[in-house]
């Protein structure tokens, strides 16, 4: 019996990696079905495989799928709160769809419906193009109620862009022989323009007063709202497909026969940046709301994402439509979640793009760089060690949630130091900690080679100890204890709560690169030289004696950080990360980073480490040796997490980020895939995958 369960075991754990690498394989080309696969190679056999595999799967951008008919949808547009979808399919549905749910909450039909717009900058109305046997027009609706509010008449032809003035209160609209402006409380023509050959987009400037008008080959002419005279002129000449500006009418995007889109300046028609490999036929890109990115579809079933004041690209977002026809897109106003359509697919689907920005910064001024930062046990007060030239040199403490500094404390306190003239960062004694009171603490150098420990808040003297020259402090987590370490001298472990002090030497004296207690306090990690080679001892706090030490290899661990439970070690050498088994020395696993690793630092449950290097911050998954999450930050100088591990603090040129972290485990992440894809295997993809043991595996679309 034993025999056959252990065979039967091994054959479902080949099974769950098979899947898991044929996922692997269609992560990018065919996201729907590999997600799926992921979640049936997991529950064939949670394989350390399958889960990276869920993981990678959960983490792919799609929210949600919008499953409204059977038509292909021709037109969208998305509310600026992003919590209003519309959609128009070819048979005269139209969807008002609430987000981020995907609850749908009304539907109409309206064949005299041509397309639907764009929303007002409220969100309280909708603008839609309409036909008919007289010409098109464009109406004006009630996107809770369907009601028509208003309608204007357009009889050369159909819209082919509109745009509402900053107030909501003035709607003008391109067709092909005019552009005409209307006053929405009245439905009164203001301004009836004909002198533009081939308008294909209009916008408003950010103050309202103006309107300007962009035709297919790149002429762009500015008028006065209030008396239709033409205040500007340019004429960059292209060859164009469509043009549309950004919300604020300041910039424009043309859409160019040669597969490129650029962006221009309205008010002189200069090229501020040029996105290549477009596909041909290409007609339409979108603007956020706030105009900073800007959105295009790109080869294949892709979309990318650009930020339109730098012109760097953002992200590249794999969309999964059938067909490959042209693809729709809407962006939210922070940019982050980007609604597609096609032409070929009756689907919607949202996708909600990872952040490439912290929630809040702790700003700091330049030529300065973080050397230490710790949380309070509750998580709300982020302490931080900054460094800098002469004078420039403090201990702050920060809220957590508003990003206000609520207190600093100088690190520099002899008046040669204060008064020398430098501009280079100074690195001078510094750290913090919390005691277990929560009070905020910070260790610098006092008078006479001595040191001082001080309440931040307050600036109040807690003890002070003559201790020659030193060269590192460190608090350990319980805040009950302060290590101290000299360039040369012997490493004391000051115990502050009795003032006891014990004093461990390294075997051969040599240079202390790095130090670390474990979060009890109990034991201290110290990185140094010896013997021409890298080595780390653990020190017993309590009487100062060494444990056991361990040799990572190479010659420079920059960073020491011990788990929650601080029976795990990890250390960087270079571009090198190893964890080691805290109580036998044993090597448990290695990483590479993509750059020096300058710091580490475990998450509260222990199953994550982050590896701040030149590339960013990745996220290590321990359990599958994989990185989960990458903080596109630049030179990370030391890393932290908050207390609940929701909060990751990355500390760059001076200020710190805090970052929103999500890690989900494979039950969360399989719910996150079956709520976005919303479906199942279909015969085909099953005949194509026979590794798969059952439907009651799959993900069973909501009812």
């Amino acid at each position: 019996m034993g025999q056959w369960q252990n065979a039967v075991t091994a054959r479902h754990q080949a099974q769950s990696r098979q899947l898991a690498a044929q996922s692997s394989a269609l992560l990018h080309s065919e996201p729907d079905l590999a997600a799926l696969l992921a979640v049936h190679a997991y529950r064939t056999s949670p394989t350390r495989e399958a889960t990276t595999a869920v993981y990678a799967a959960a983490a792919l951008p799609l929210r949600k799928r919008l499953i409204g008919g059977t038509e292909p949808v021709g037109s969208l547009a998305l509310s600026p709160d992003g919590h209003t979808l519309v959609t128009h399919s070819r048979n005269g549905k139209i969807r008002i769809w609430e987000l981020p749910g995907g609850r749908l909450r009304h539907t109409y039909t309206e064949h005299s419906v041509s397309e639907v717009v764009a929303f007002s900058p409220d969100g309280r109305t909708l603008a839609v193009a309409t036909a008919g046997d007289s010409g098109g027009g464009l109406a004006l609706w009630d996107p809770v109620t369907g009601r028509t509010l208003r309608t204007f008449a357009v009889p050369d032809g159909a819209v082919r862009g509109m745009a509402f003035s900053p107030d909501g209160r003035t709607v003008a609209a391109a067709s092909a022989l005019a552009v005409r402006v209307w006053d929405v409380a009245t439905g009164r023509t203001r301004h009836r323009f004909t002198s533009h050959p081939d308008p294909q987009a209009v916008a408003f400037g950010p103050d309202g007063r103006t309107v300007a008008v962009a035709g297919r080959d790149g002429l762009v002419r500015v008028r006065d709202v209030a008396t239709g005279r033409i205040r500007t002129t340019h004429d960059s000449q292209v060859e164009g497909v469509s043009v549309g500006f950004s919300p604020d009418g300041r910039t424009y995007a043309v859409v160019r026969t040669d597969g490129s889109v650029q962006l221009r300046e309205t008010a002189s028609g200069i090229v501020r940046h040029t996105f290549n490999d477009v596909p041909v036929g290409l007609n339409e890109v979108a603007f956020a709301p706030d105009g900073r990115t800007v959105a295009v579809p790109g080869p294949g079933d892709t979309v990318r994402l650009w930020d339109t004041a730098s012109g760097a690209a953002v992200a590249t977002v794999t969309v999964g439509h059938r067909g490959r026809g042209v693809i729709q897109v809407a962006l939210d106003t922070d940019g982050r979640t980007l609604v597609t359509s096609s032409n070929l697919d009756p689907d919607v689907r949202v996708h909600r793009l990872p952040g490439d920005r912290p929630r809040t910064t702790l700003r700091g001024p330049s030529g300065t760089y973080i050397a230490g930062m710790a949380f309070s046990q509750d998580g709300r007060v982020v302490a931080t060690v900054r460094q800098g030239p002469p004078g420039r040199g403090s201990v702050q403490l920060w809220d957590a949630g508003t990003g206000e500094r609520a207190a600093a404390l100088a690190l520099d306190t002899g008046p040669a130091l204060r008064g020398e003239e430098m501009d280079l960062p100074v690195n001078r004694l510094g750290a913090v900690g919390f005691s277990p009171t929560g009070g905020a603490l910070a260790a610098r150098a006092g008078k006479d080679r001595g040191i001082e420990v001080r309440d931040i808040v307050t600036g109040r003297l807690h003890q002070s100890r003559a201790l020659g020259a030193v060269d590192t402090a460190v608090f350990s987590p319980d805040g009950t204890r302060l290590a101290v370490v000299g360039a040369e001298g012997p490493v004391r472990i000051w115990r502050l709560s009795t003032g006891a002090l014990h004093t461990a030497h390294t075997a051969d004296g040599g240079p202390v690169r790095a130090v670390a207690f474990t979060p009890d306090g109990h034991t201290l990690a110290v990185a140094h030289m010896e013997a021409d080679r890298e080595q780390v001892t653990l020190l017993d706090t309590a009487t100062g004696r060494t444990q056991r030490t361990i040799e990572p290899g190479g010659r420079s661990p920059l960073s020491l950080a011990f788990s929650p439970d601080g029976r795990t070690l990890a250390t960087s050498s270079n571009r090198s990360v190893k964890t080691w088994d805290a109580r036998t020395g044993r090597l448990l696993d290695s990483y590479s980073a993509v750059g020096a690793v300058a710091s580490l630092g475990f998450s509260s449950d222990g199953r994550t480490l982050a590896v701040g290097s030149a590339g960013g911050v990745q996220l290590w998954d321990l359990a599958t040796g994989q990185v989960r999450i990458t903080m596109p930050t630049r030179s990370p100088e030391t890393v932290a997490f908050s207390p609940d591990g929701r909060t990751l603090a990355i500390g760059t040129d001076g200020s710190v980020g805090l970052w929103t972290v999500d890690l989900p485990d494979p039950a969360r992440a399989i719910r996150t895939i079956c709520e976005a894809i919303d479906t199942t295997l279909t015969p085909l993809e099953r005949s194509r995958h026979p590794h798969i043991q059952s439907a009651q595996d799959d993900c069973h679309p909501a009812m």
